[in-house]
C-alpha cells in the first residue's frame, strides 16, 4: 500500500500558516525527495474564521491533492481546533497553541504555547508559525529535521550590497529572513487580468495575500467612487482555488470596501497592479491603479501602485523578481502621512532592469483625437484616441527611468495645491 501522509495546518490570517506549509512541502519535495502537494485556503481569514494549509506526503504520484482525513492536524486557535477536529484520524495527532486554544474535544492532544513561546523568548509573535511547524515535524516525523531546517535557510535573504532596512534573522539559521505581512492587493484591469494574478504569485508565498478588485476592467477611472448604487461582492476562483472578491465597483471603492468590511484583521499594507501600461507623468491623474493606492495613503495605510510599461505585457520577470526585493527594503520604513509610492517597471527581462530609481513625475504631451462613428441605427458616437507625442526628457523623471530599463519608484500625495499659488492669490486679492 503505499505511502500518504496528510498535515493541515489551520489558524486564522495573519498567523503564518500560508507560508509555513509551503516551507513544509519543500523540505518534503526538495530535501526529502517526496512526492507533495500543498493547498491553501484564502476565503475565511477574510471574514475573521478558520483558515487552512494543507500538505499531502506521498512515495508515490500524488491522485487526489486535498487532504481527506489528516494525520495532523495544527490548530493556532480555537475556531479551527473546532472546525477541523473531526476531519482528524482516529489515532491522529493533534497538535495546538495553548495560548489561544483553552478547550479541546480530546485528551489526546499536544497542548503547546507556540504564540507565547514567540512572543516572550524570541521577542517576535509573527514568528508563531515557525516554532509550530518546528514542533509539529518533531513530534510527527513528517519530513526530517534537517531537511525543515535546510527548507528555512532556502528562504533566507542574502544579504544585499545596499541594505535599506535593519537585518531580521531567523532564530534557527541566524540568516535575515522575510517577514510575512497581511497584503490587500487590488487592481484596475480587474480581477481576472494577468498582471493582478502575477502579483498574487510573487506575494503569496512569504505573505498573507487578499485579492479584492473589480470584476471588469476600470481603467482610467481615477479615483471614482460609487455611492448612487449598491456595491456587490462575490467569490472568484482560479485554478479551482479560491483567488479572491470581485466587486462590481471602483479600484478605490474595492479598497474600501475591503478595509471597511472585507479584510480582518487589517492589511499591513496595500498594493495596486500589476497594471498594463505605464503609469507615469499626468496618467496618474486617471490611473485607476494609483487611485487606488492613493484612497489606501488616505485612509492610512502603507501603499504601493505598480504598472509596466508595455499593453499587452508579456515579460513579468522583472516584478516577479523586484516586488519581493522592495517589499523588504520597506518593511522597516514608514513613508510620511498620505504618501504611496507610484512605481513603474520596464518591460524587459528580469535581467536586463538596471535596478531601482527614485524619480521625479514627468510631463507627457497627447496628441488627442476622437474617432467619429455610426452605429447600426444610424447614431453618433465617439472613440478617443490617444497617442503620446512627447516625454518629459529630464533625466530624473518616471518616463525616462523606464525607458533606461531601471525601476521607477515616484512618491506621491492626494493633496493637489499649489502651493506657490497660495501667496500670488493672497496677494491679488490683497490689491486696492
Amino acid at each position: 500500500m503505499p505511502y500518504r501522509y496528510e498535515v493541515r495546518l489551520s489558524g486564522s490570517g495573519g498567523q503564518g500558516l500560508i507560508l509555513a506549509g509551503i516551507i513544509l512541502a519543500e523540505a518534503a519535495g526538495i530535501y526529502d525527495g517526496k512526492y507533495v502537494c500543498q493547498s491553501q485556503s484564502y476565503g475565511p481569514e477574510a471574514r475573521g474564521g478558520a483558515s487552512k494549509s494543507e500538505v499531502i506526503i506521498s512515495d508515490e504520484e500524488i491522485d487526489y491533492p486535498k487532504a481527506i482525513k489528516p494525520d495532523v492536524l495544527l490548530a493556532m486557535n480555537q475556531s479551527s481546533c473546532d472546525l477541523y477536529f473531526f476531519d482528524l484520524k482516529p489515532n491522529g495527532l493533534l497538535i495546538v497553541d495553548s495560548t489561544f486554544v483553552k478547550q479541546t474535544p480530546t485528551t489526546k492532544v499536544v497542548a503547546l504555547p507556540f504564540t507565547s513561546v514567540a512572543r516572550k523568548e524570541l521577542g517576535k509573535e509573527m514568528v508563531a508559525n515557525v516554532v509550530a511547524l518546528g514542533s509539529l515535524v518533531f513530534l510527527s516525523g513528517a519530513v526530517s529535521l534537517k531537511s525543515l531546517e535546510a527548507a528555512l535557510d532556502g528562504r533566507a535573504q542574502p544579504p544585499g550590497d545596499e541594505p535599506w532596512c535593519p537585518p531580521r534573522e531567523d532564530y534557527t539559521t541566524g540568516r535575515n529572513v522575510v517577514t510575512p505581512m497581511r497584503i490587500l492587493v487590488t487592481n484596475d484591469d480587474g480581477i481576472y487580468a494577468k498582471g493582478i494574478e502575477v502579483l498574487f504569485l510573487a506575494l503569496a508565498a512569504d505573505h498573507e495575500v487578499l485579492v479584492v478588485a473589480p470584476e471588469t476592467e476600470q481603467s482610467a477611472v481615477g479615483h471614482a467612487i460609487t455611492f448612487l448604487d449598491p456595491l456587490r461582492v462575490r467569490e472568484v476562483k482560479r485554478n479551482g482555488a479560491f483567488f479572491g472578491y470581485a466587486v462590481n465597483g471602483t479600484p478605490a471603492d474595492c479598497v474600501k470596501l475591503a478595509i471597511r468590511e472585507l479584510m480582518r484583521p487589517l492589511p499591513d499594507m496595500v498594493i495596486s497592479g500589476i497594471n498594463m501600461g505605464a503609469n507615469v507623468g499626468e496618467n496618474v491623474i486617471y490611473s485607476g491603479t494609483v487611485s487606488a493606492a492613493t484612497e489606501a495613503a488616505m485612509l492610512g495605510f502603507p501603499s504601493i501602485a505598480l504598472s509596466i510599461n508595455a499593453y499587452p505585457a508579456t515579460d513579468y520577470s522583472g516584478p516577479l523578481r523586484y516586488v519581493p526585493d522592495l517589499l523588504r527594503r520597506l518593511e522597516y520604513r514608514r513613508l510620511p502621512k498620505g504618501v504611496s509610492l507610484n512605481v513603474n517597471f520596464p518591460h524587459c527581462s528580469a535581467e536586463e532592469i538596471r535596478g531601482f530609481k527614485i524619480t521625479r513625475q514627468g510631463h507627457l504631451k497627447y496628441a488627442e483625437t476622437y474617432d467619429r462613428r455610426i452605429d447600426p441605427r444610424n447614431r453618433v458616437y465617439y472613440w478617443l484616441c490617444s497617442q503620446t507625442a512627447e516625454h518629459d526628457p529630464g533625466e530624473d523623471t518616471d518616463s525616462y527611468a523606464i525607458s533606461e530599463r531601471y525601476i521607477a519608484i515616484t512618491p506621491i500625495h492626494y493633496d493637489l495645491k499649489h502651493y506657490p499659488t497660495l501667496a500670488l492669490l493672497a496677494e491679488w486679492m490683497n490689491e486696492v
